[in-house]
């Protein structure tokens, strides 16, 4: 049963979410948001989508996704979920969809432009150059607020610099097992990486967390995101160090957990949302502990898994109905491809 995995590429698979990068940008022939006008807005809007229709760029904007399925809304594009997800934002049409780049573009928030790219893997270098061709798109047309000594400028100083935030959602029960875990995470932010909690509609989850950059001045973009990989790299060693230590003082309750989660899971007929990813957090600890198997590799995908997950949920929201049916077909094409080892 002492099996924890020992190579950090195979524990990612069990352990990594999603990834987003975030860039910020301000044009300068504007004021900053808080200081512009209706029409000034307006006319940043309609320029930004003329030049994505001017390069034959297709796009979408969620307020229209979601308006168009009139009765009932019954898809929600992976990117608007993950955004939604993680930014908890109300649905309006500053939020587009670029669909070639998979970049959503939130306008006239905090900033002019913030540009949001999701990844299901830790592939931060294909994230960012999605994001920065498409910025060098709207270079052609007018220039962003930038200095030589603070670099982008935005109100926001935290978004000053690079204008670059890299994060990823991680499952880290190892962690959670920690009681000097705050301590831990300050000496992480020492070095440039915020971790904390992960929320969704402001609730926190156990076991899931998000980790950033925090980072923004004296490093380039490139360093910036091959330090935060190797970060990334050593928050999962040490998860997978943490995770056998408490295993090995908790078989017993372990695996017992892990077993009824496995069976709830593969017989309950509806799953509320706050069940379902606790559940899964059992399942993800069995598979990395060797108690749980993957049957098929070609159809196992965390991330997309977790994406179907937060979709379901928001479109239950916007319909006002129950979604815990599909909420249990989506877990059900999952826990199938799952067996205990034993099997």
């Amino acid at each position: 049963m002492n099996k924890v995995l020992k190579n950090t590429d195979s524990l990612r698979i069990y352990s990594l979410l999603y990834s987003k990068i975030r860039l910020v940008r301000n044009i300068n022939k504007y004021p900053f948001v808080s200081s512009m006008s209706k029409d000034e807005k307006d006319e940043v809007y309609a320029q930004l989508l003329d030049i994505l229709s001017r390069n034959s760029l297709d796009f979408s904007l969620l307020n229209d996704q979601i308006n168009d399925q009139t009765d009932n809304v019954s898809n929600i594009d992976f990117n608007y979920a993950l955004y939604l997800a993680d930014e908890e934002r109300k649905i309006d049409k500053n939020i587009v969809l670029v669909n070639k780049f998979n970049t959503v573009l939130d306008i006239n928030r905090g900033n002019h432009i913030e540009f949001y790219n999701y990844s299901f893997k830790s592939d931060f270098l294909h994230l960012y150059k999605n994001i920065t061709t498409l910025e060098e798109i709207f270079e052609n047309y007018f220039n962003f607020y930038a200095t030589k000594r603070f670099g982008f400028l935005s109100p926001k100083i935290n978004d000053t610099g690079l204008g670059l935030k890299v994060s990823t959602v991680l499952h880290l029960p190892g962690f959670t097992a920690l009681a000097n875990r705050n301590a831990l995470f300050e000496d992480f932010n020492k070095r440039g990486y915020e971790i904390k909690e992960w929320k969704f509609e402001g609730k926190c989850y156990k076991n899931f967390y998000v980790a950033s950059s925090n980072l923004n001045f004296g490093v380039s973009e490139d360093k910036l995101l091959e330090r935060f990989q190797l970060g990334i790299n050593s928050i999962l060693d040490m998860e997978n160090v943490e995770l056998l230590k408490f295993y090995d003082k908790n078989k017993e309750g372990f695996v017992d957990i892990i077993l009824r989660s496995y069976g709830i899971l593969s017989y309950a007929t509806k799953l509320k949302f706050e069940e379902t990813i606790e559940y899964l957090s059992n399942i993800l600890i069995g598979l990395k502990l060797g108690t749980l198997k993957v049957k098929n590799w070609s159809l196992f995908d965390l991330g997309e898994l977790f994406s179907a997950i937060l979709s379901n949920k928001l479109l239950s929201e916007f319909n006002k109905t129950d979604n815990d049916e599909a909420q249990r077909e989506i877990i059900k094409k999952f826990i199938s491809n799952i067996g205990a080892i034993n099997d």
